[in-house]
């Protein structure tokens, strides 16, 4: 795994994983540039496109960004990226 200085979104978290309530959590990290985010385009083509034939789910998505980020390691950081939390 890489060292993650975000210390303050690891305890949210793992706060939120105690609370043992159920959240959708979705992260989107923006690329950093145009090589990354033709892996990121690829990936969520690769979701769109086996999602016709199988419904959408959380595990479809995670193998094609996956997939696309074993290309490429994350551990350089990233330009940034956005998070939403809903109670479900």
């Amino acid at each position: 795994g890489c060292p993650s200085p975000d210390r303050p979104l690891v305890r949210v978290l793992r706060h939120l994983y105690a609370t043992r309530k159920v959240y959708d959590v979705r992260a989107t990290v923006f690329a950093r540039d145009q090589a990354e985010g033709v892996l990121q385009n690829e990936a969520k083509r690769c979701v769109w496109s086996r999602a016709q034939d199988r419904g959408f789910s959380a595990t479809l998505e995670a193998q094609c960004l996956e997939r696309a980020a074993t290309r490429r390691s994350a551990c350089g950081g990233a330009q940034g990226g956005a998070m939403a939390v809903a109670l479900r």
